[in-house]
């Protein structure tokens, strides 16, 4: 005699009924099995198959969520479901209102007009470019002091030749830059000689204007402050930048030696291979530091100008009620380190080439009138 499961289960719809494989189905036992787990753990799912199991799981699933969200209450505004969460709000500066002093005007006036003492601790600047109205960002100030006061036009990212700079907006723009490595491909080649006396000759015209820069420091008077010597460091920081293409554009002090290459096949040719050759590898290693330790007196000698110029605008009021000429002290103090680093890499670089019958002289305040 049938059972009442059974007698009810002959008169369910046809959703209910569970399907019958079809004749010569090799993979109706696998699909058996694969569905074995689930209602082996719930006895009640056996009686329900295709469309009607689907409607039941999908019910309970709306369920639970009904239940959970009558638990938990609606999300709050700005947090998921993981809970109430909000961000806090940060307090403003506690000087922010407050007008630009020293460094911080510095700063503004990489970028435009300043302003005041943002909310967030830095200054508010109007930027020159668009008129916009708006604090800087970390990433600007940041690169601002990587670049000895944004001297630099975009700073390298360390791979690949990529390099980087502030956008309109204060965030980083990232791009690849092959502009310095054409810049350094050779422009001329020499013989031996030839070569020698075309380095020296822009190695001292180089050296006699950093000279003339640092006997205007000696005009500076940090008590009775007066106008013209940062202006006039300025226009010599200036041209000494524009003598070569690779630093004016870039910035790259050690490159400027490499626009002259000595070559062999033209010294073998004039001279019948009777002389050493071209310098080998640790003499140039020698002029490639001299040109760099020059270039970093001269990045500094430049944010001296720069900061004297500052305090040329400013009124005796603020001058003497701010820490901008501090600063200036400072800077000039600091820059004692690089000169000597630079009068030693000439040294070397002169034992070096001498010893190469190559001898390349240059020296700080040789020759030089003011």
């Amino acid at each position: 005699m049938a059972s009442l499961f059974e007698r009810l289960l002959g008169r369910l719809p046809a959703p209910f009924e569970p399907p019958a494989p079809p004749a010569g189905d090799i993979l109706s036992e696998d699909r058996e099995r694969r569905s074995r787990g689930l209602t082996a753990r719930l006895p009640f799912l056996r009686l329900l198959s295709g469309r009607a199991l689907a409607f039941v799981v999908a019910a309970a699933v709306v369920a639970g969520l009904g239940l959970a969200f009558v638990r938990n209450g609606p999300p709050q505004a700005g947090a998921g479901f993981g809970g109430g969460y909000a961000p806090a709000e940060v307090a403003p500066h506690p000087e922010a209102g407050r007008a630009l002093r020293g460094t911080e005007i510095l700063q503004a006036e990489w970028l435009g007009r300043p302003l005041r003492l943002g909310e967030s601790g830095l200054p508010v600047v109007e930027l020159d470019a668009t008129g916009e109205v708006r604090e800087m960002t970390p990433l600007e100030v940041e690169y601002w002091r990587d670049t000895s006061g944004g001297i630099r036009a975009f700073l390298p990212a360390g791979f690949n030749g990529v390099v980087w700079n502030p956008g309109p907006g204060g965030g980083g723009m990232w791009w690849r830059d092959n502009s310095a490595s054409l810049e350094l491909l050779p422009d001329l080649a020499f013989a031996r000689e030839r070569w020698r006396a075309r380095q020296e000759e822009e190695l001292g015209r180089a050296v006699r204007l950093l000279s003339l820069g640092l006997l205007e420091l000696d005009r500076y008077d940090y008590e009775n402050w007066r106008e013209g010597p940062s202006e006039r460091l300025s226009l010599i920081m200036a041209e000494l930048r524009a003598v070569h293409p690779v630093v004016e554009e870039h910035g790259l002090w050690t490159g400027v030696p490499g626009q002259w290459v000595c070559d062999e096949a033209l010294e073998i040719r004039y001279t019948l291979g009777v002389t050493q050759g071209c310098p080998p590898a640790h003499y140039m290693d020698f002029l490639y530091e001299a040109w760099g330790r020059l270039g970093a007196v001269a990045d500094r000698l430049s944010g001296i100008a720069r900061l004297g110029m500052t305090i040329d605008d400013l009124p005796a009021r603020d001058f003497y009620g701010s820490t901008v000429g501090g600063e200036l002290v400072f800077a000039v103090i600091d820059l004692e380190e690089p000169v000597l680093d630079l009068i030693t890499a000439l040294e070397g670089l002169r034992q070096v080439s001498v010893g190469q019958e190559l001898p390349i002289v240059a020296r700080l305040f040789e020759r030089v009138e003011i």
